[in-house]
Parts: C-alpha cells; sequence; structure tokens
C-alpha cells in the first residue's frame, strides 16, 4: 500500500477505518497510545452506539430472509468488522447471548423462521445457516 492511501485511510472521519487501519495494516498492538485512542474514538462514535443498542436487544427477531440489514446480526458483523470485542461497553451481555446458542457441530445459531413454502415450519427455532 502507497504512503499516500495510508494517510487518506488514517486521517479519515471515521474512526472505525482509522482503529482498523493502525491495527491491520500498520501491525500496532492494543497497548499502543495511538490505537487505544482510536478504539475509544469508535466506541463513542453515535453510529457504533448505535450499533450497540441495537445488538443488545439479541436475538431480536427471527431471520425470515438473509437480505435484512436491519436485523441485529448484521449490526453485530458490523461490530465485529470494526473491532468490537467482549468487554467494551454493551457487548458482553450480546456475547454471552451469542454463546448460549452454540450447535453441536460449532456454527452460532440464529433464531429463524422458514415458512412453510420455503420448506420450512413457520415456526421460530434456533437453526444455524452457512451464509450466516
Amino acid at each position: 500500500m502507497n504512503a499516500e492511501t495510508l494517510t487518506w485511510l488514517l486521517q479519515t472521519g471515521e474512526p472505525w477505518t482509522r482503529y482498523r487501519a493502525l491495527v491491520d495494516l500498520l501491525g500496532r498492538p492494543a497497548d499502543d497510545p495511538e490505537v487505544a485512542a482510536a478504539h475509544a474514538a469508535l466506541l463513542a462514535h453515535p453510529q457504533v452506539q448505535a450499533l450497540v443498542a441495537a445488538v443488545a436487544a439479541w436475538p431480536g427477531p427471527p431471520i425470515r430472509r438473509h437480505n435484512d440489514a436491519g436485523h441485529p446480526l448484521y449490526a453485530l458483523s458490523t461490530l465485529a468488522d470494526f473491532g468490537l470485542r467482549a468487554g467494551d461497553p454493551g457487548m458482553d451481555a450480546v456475547v454471552a447471548a451469542v454463546l448460549s446458542h452454540q450447535s453441536p457441530e460449532g456454527a452460532f445459531q440464529s433464531l429463524t423462521n422458514i415458512a412453510p413454502a420455503y420448506g420450512g415450519t413457520g415456526a421460530d427455532q434456533w437453526a444455524w445457516m452457512l451464509c450466516d
């Protein structure tokens, strides 16, 4: 990556982009002061706080279709991509709720509802699907 692109990523107004650039592209550790500051800015950002609030009600409604960007599953995956982790404000309860529904195969389950027209029962059930 050229220096101009890296500078652009580090100067962005999006704290999640800055944090990921410091950690993933520059290999800085979590205890680096600049990384810690970027992580704090990430946690304080209103959009991130809104995503944390969205996942607080895990599991939320059952998944009925896999392109529902409003489902808490997508908020949780976005937060994970941003770099939030267990121990961050609001995340411990969500992590515990997700971990409480792990299938024998190892995959994490979501509350789903597959209509009879698509081969399901029409009832809410815990299941995992490779696409989730």
